[in-house]
């Protein structure tokens, strides 16, 4: 299996944008890939997915929709991305439905990929797909990403916060909870990198969480007095 996954996943990495256009070489390896047995199913869910690419760059949305629906079914974590961006935006034969969106964006997730939750968290922040902006949906599924390590999770809940979003009002109080969440956590990576001149994401974010965190400050947003030395 580890060989034909190998190869599966380069393919993935690498296909260029001719092999899409039908390859004939390419397009042979994929195919006996994704004629695998079913024990193969993370190598086939690969192969049957990239089939799918190249079907759409043949401008054959039918049949390309019908092998992304496939590799979801196996487990292919790009394919459940595809489908909901389609249903999102009303693209390639989808009438635009949010529902169904989220639920593609939630079974990538399920499959292993966070980009779902991220996609699902913006069409509740920013009213996407048909539906209605709503602050809170969106905070549960940035707390999700949050839980998966995602480093932007909470400076996008502070955010929210900060704004408003759909029926939830801004809130300074509670952003600046969450500011001040952001800079205790990167305080540390703060100092040590300081020290060696290096610029990295967390140090980026926690710069971003205090000049975030000022700007409510002397704007006078909200209340909620929090200690951002602590």
């Amino acid at each position: 299996m580890s060989v034909h996954y190998t190869c599966a996943d380069a393919l993935s990495q690498h296909l260029s944008a001719d092999a899409r256009k039908g390859d004939e070489r390419t397009l042979k390896i994929l195919e006996e890939i994704a004629d695998e047995e079913p024990e193969q199913a993370e190598c086939r869910a690969r192969a049957i997915y990239e089939l799918g690419e190249v079907q759409l760059a043949a401008q054959d949305s039918e049949k390309a929709i019908e092998l992304f629906n496939k590799a979801t079914e196996l487990g292919d974590t790009l394919a459940p991305i595809r489908l909901g961006k389609f249903c999102r935006d009303g693209k390639m034969g989808f009438i635009q439905d949010g529902a169904k969106a989220l639920d593609y964006f939630t079974k990538g997730a399920a499959c292993g990929t966070p980009e779902g939750l991220k996609l699902a968290a913006e069409m509740y922040r920013y009213g996407q797909g048909g539906l209605k902006a709503d602050g809170l949906k969106a905070i549960e599924f940035y707390e999700w990403l949050d839980e998966l390590d995602d480093k932007e999770a909470l400076l996008n809940i502070a955010e929210i916060y900060a704004e408003g979003c759909g029926d939830l009002k801004a809130d300074g109080g509670k952003a600046l909870d969450v500011y001040a969440e952001i800079i205790r956590h990167g305080k540390f990576w703060a100092e040590v990198h300081r020290d060696f001149n290096v610029k990295t994401e967390r140090l980026e974010i926690y710069e971003r969480a205090l000049k975030l965190a000022a700007e409510i400050y002397r704007d006078g947003k909200g209340g909620g007095e929090v200690n951002l030395r602590g």
